[in-house]
């Protein structure tokens, strides 16, 4: 699945990334654009987390939720 620029542009619901550190590389020059297009969205880092933050920092990425969403 490819996504484009314009992918990005067209978002229009508050976006909350969650990604975990030892989950596959996001290269900086990739994230540095989205956040050129995107400005507004969010970024969870876990530490120590594979690809599924979920289940490896369940507590962390819980309450990183809960805090975006407001609750």
């Amino acid at each position: 699945m490819k996504v484009s620029e314009a992918d990005i542009r067209e978002l229009h619901p508050p976006t909350f990334l969650i990604y975990g550190t030892q989950s596959y590389d996001i290269e900086p020059s990739i994230m540095k654009r989205l956040i050129e297009l995107r400005p507004d969205i969010k970024c969870f880092i876990a530490e120590g987390a594979s690809h599924n933050v979920h289940r490896d920092k369940p507590d962390l990425v819980n309450a990183a939720i809960s805090s975006f969403l407001g609750v």
